[in-house]
């Protein structure tokens, strides 16, 4: 389950391993063409799922409540707020950097998630920061694109 949590050792990085894995994330989405909704909802369930049962094992193997090297929960996180947003370099760029931040300061109930015991509060609080990345990001968007064809008449 090493390969797992560790995300094929990426974990293991000894500066940001977190951002290292979440931009190891957005180059591997890049590479492959959008998917359909119905694929990236399996695709993070899938995540997700595998994420909390290796992390949970990570736990009590290393007997840390929030192991360092523990980065699956980046790529969980990372993928919701990818699948959100477009599907073009600025929206993965914009993905990256909102997710970053979101799991990094953890604001509002996003530290509350991590306080969850085991697997589940490691990748609970990724998985909202995703989220909440993924919808700022969309508002961006929306703001961006009406303020760019926001055409006055007088």
């Amino acid at each position: 389950m090493k390969w797992v949590y560790t995300v094929f050792g990426l974990g293991y990085f000894p500066y940001g391993p977190g951002t290292i894995t979440s931009l190891a994330t957005v180059v591997v989405w890049a590479l492959f063409p959008s998917p359909a909704f119905t694929t990236k909802i399996l695709l993070i369930l899938v995540i997700v799922l595998l994420g909390l049962f290796a992390s949970h094992k990570a736990v009590a193997e290393l007997s840390d409540p929030d192991p360092s090297c523990v980065v699956i929960d980046e790529v969980a996180g990372q993928l919701v707020a990818l699948s959100i947003l477009p599907h073009t370099p600025s929206g993965m760029m914009l993905a990256f950097f909102l997710f970053r931040v979101f799991d990094i300061k953890k604001p509002w109930i996003i530290a509350d998630l991590e306080r969850l015991p085991g697997g589940l509060g490691i990748m609970a609080d990724d998985v909202l920061a995703g989220l909440v990345a993924g919808l700022l990001g969309q508002l961006i968007f929306i703001g961006l694109n009406a303020g760019a064809s926001f055409q006055p008449h007088f």
